[in-house]
This record gives C-alpha cells, structure tokens and sequence, in this order.
C-alpha cells in the first residue's frame, strides 16, 4: 500500500480523474507540513489527468521537431461543426439538426470512444456510420493540417515519450482503475522503468470527498466561499460544468 502524501514529499506525482479526492489529498498534505512546523513548502504535484497530460504535451512538443498544434475544446468544436455542416451524408439532415449541439455530442463521443478504446469503424446502426464517416473526416482534416485534438493526448503522448518520460515516482489514485486508454500510456512508461503505481483510496480518505454540510456567518461570506470553490474546481478541471444553487435571494456583487 502506498502512502500518497509519502510519494509526494520524495517529489513523485499524484494523478487520477477524481477532482474531490484530489482536492482532499491536497488538504492533507498541507495538514502534514504544517504539523511539521513549516511555514512554506512547494506546491505538490497531485494534478487531474488531463492537465498532467497537458503539462506533459508542453514539455514533449518543446523537444519535437515538427509537433502537432494541440486544439482547445472550442477549436474541436468548430471542427466537428465544419464537418457536420459539409459532410455528404449529413446535408440532407441538416435541416432538423441543433448543428451546435450535434457538433458537441459528436466531440463528446470521439472523446469517450478515445478513452475507452472503443472500435468506432466496426457495423453498426446509421446513427453510428454517420458518425463512422465524419470522424473519418475528423481525423483527416487534423492529419493535413498537423493538428491533434485532446481526445488522442495520452495516445501521443504515449507514442513520443523519448522527449518527455517522468523520472519520479507516479501513482494514479482515484476510485476507479484507470480508463483503457491511460491505462495503456503508464503501463508504456512503466516498461520504460517510471515507477507507476495504481491505487485506491481507503475508505477514510474516500470519506473525505463525501458532500459536506458548512456553514456561515453571513451571506457574502457564503457567496464568496463558494466563488472560492468554484475557482478551485475550474483550476482543476476547466472543460467540467459547475452549478451554484441558491434558494431564495440572487447572490450580491462581489
């Protein structure tokens, strides 16, 4: 069993897909230094996937003669709406399409079939060759114009690692194994002999992520830890969808 906040004082890294559970960690790790009588202390790297991904595709581009322009989410999309928009087998449905929203489900479907390693040329109904004809399109137009798409990171990443490979330790730590897909690129690296470690959390630090009831003083103190909150979550993950409920007055003007 390892001890994560052990790993992250000998410099090793924390991933995983589970924002609140990271967030706890993080917690602890400021509770051991300050137990510890420090003061200061560098930031620990416990970092969602997808920005460990991201950290790790600016390092490997900046050692790649000719890398890919990585897209953001708007970028993608707009891609995915050309093709929907243009493609021959889509134009005649068109007309009862939300082009935006198709557009938004087909990059959310490329992104699950990526990280499930899902075979997404195989038969299927019309629904799935229509979608089969415009990733095909999708993957061509990146291919000529040498871009590449979040959805395919971890397959690049895992196919370039020469100019990137960590040294330290790393541990995924979330409640669910690892997706086939990132599966795929830490079992690479733990060939490539990064120590890579898999593991859940026990149960108190998996209590530690349950909803919890605060309370505050008054109401701006109330909105302002929220907007703190939201911030927190954003750094974290900024493609996700966040929600503040309040049950009566809007909030004030911070």
């Amino acid at each position: 069993m390892i001890d994560p906040l052990a790993l992250l004082a000998e410099g090793g890294s924390v991933i995983g897909d589970h924002p609140p559970l990271l967030q706890a960690l993080k917690r602890d790790y400021a509770d051991r230094q300050i137990a510890a009588g420090r003061r200061t202390w560098p930031s620990p790297q416990i970092l969602i996937w997808q920005v460990w991904l991201q950290d790790n595709w600016r390092v490997a581009s900046a050692h790649a003669s000719d890398p890919p322009l990585l897209l953001n989410r708007l970028a993608e999309h707009a891609v995915w709406q050309q093709i929907i928009r243009t493609h021959p087998q889509s134009r005649a449905e068109q007309p009862l399409w939300n082009l935006a929203a198709t557009a938004e489900r087909a990059r959310q479907a490329w992104q699950t079939a990526c990280l499930w390693q899902v075979d997404w040329k195989a038969p299927g109904s019309v629904d799935a060759r229509l979608f089969r004809a415009w990733a095909e399109q999708f993957l061509d137009s990146l291919k000529a114009e040498n871009r590449l798409e979040t959805a395919r990171l971890a397959d690049y990443l895992a196919n370039h690692r020469d100019g990137w490979r960590p040294e330290a330790p790393l541990l995924w730590y979330a409640p669910d194994p690892p997706a086939p897909q990132a599966r795929a690129l830490l079992d690479k690296l733990a060939d490539d002999g990064v120590p890579v470690h898999i593991q859940a959390p026990d149960e108190a630090a998996d209590a530690r992520t349950e909803p919890q009831a605060r309370t505050y003083e008054t109401t701006d103190e109330q909105w302002l830890a929220a907007a703190q909150w939201a911030r927190e979550q954003l750094t974290e993950k900024p493609d996700q969808r966040l929600a503040i409920l309040y049950p009566a007055s809007p909030p004030p003007e911070l």
